[in-house]
């Protein structure tokens, strides 16, 4: 459900990220460690402007900022993508408002960006607008009205249950 993976998903994504990178290092997998050489003294710079220059205690920060910021990631995430038999089915469009697109660099424009990948975000709105007859048919139908319509569907819904191919329908 939406309400799940806005709710419990960033700290489930937070715990896949450790048990992930923890075991690249295990497994002697040492390509990421300049990634985190670079990211670890940048958050803690961020960390020491919000809690020390502006006085918002550590647990203020990532309660209200951190946590709903990776949920916000997750809202934009949660329909990109359904099982359909057709690869281009799969595809979502969600026609947002104004600020919603400007958060998600146009990303919301799921189906387009897929089409081509390397079109400036700033330019999938308009192409989306001018073409959308022939991208909504191109994923089959697969949009929605907004997040909003989001919300009203799959809040404690959940949106689909995916079944692997190389997994039985049934028991044998």
């Amino acid at each position: 459900s939406l309400a799940g993976r806005l709710i419990l998903g960033p700290g489930m994504a937070y715990v896949e990220l450790y048990q992930v990178e923890s075991q690249r290092l295990r497994a002697g997998d040492r390509s990421h460690v300049i990634h985190w050489l670079v990211h670890i003294p940048v958050v803690a710079a961020v960390l020491y402007w919000a809690v020390v220059v502006c006085g918002i205690p550590f647990w203020v920060y990532i309660t209200w900022f951190a946590y709903p910021g990776l949920s916000l990631t997750m809202l934009r995430s949660f329909a990109e993508h359904r099982p359909a038999a057709a690869a281009g089915a799969r595809i979502v469009v969600v026609e947002t408002w104004l600020p919603l697109r400007l958060l998600y660099f146009n990303n919301n424009y799921h189906a387009p960006h897929h089409a081509e990948p390397g079109r400036a975000w700033y330019e999938l709105h308009r192409w989306y607008s001018d073409n959308r007859d022939a991208f909504l048919e191109g994923n089959e139908g697969y949009v929605f009205g907004g997040y909003g319509e989001q919300f009203r569907r799959f809040l404690v819904r959940p949106k689909d249950a995916p079944v692997h191919p190389g997994i039985a329908a049934g028991p044998a």
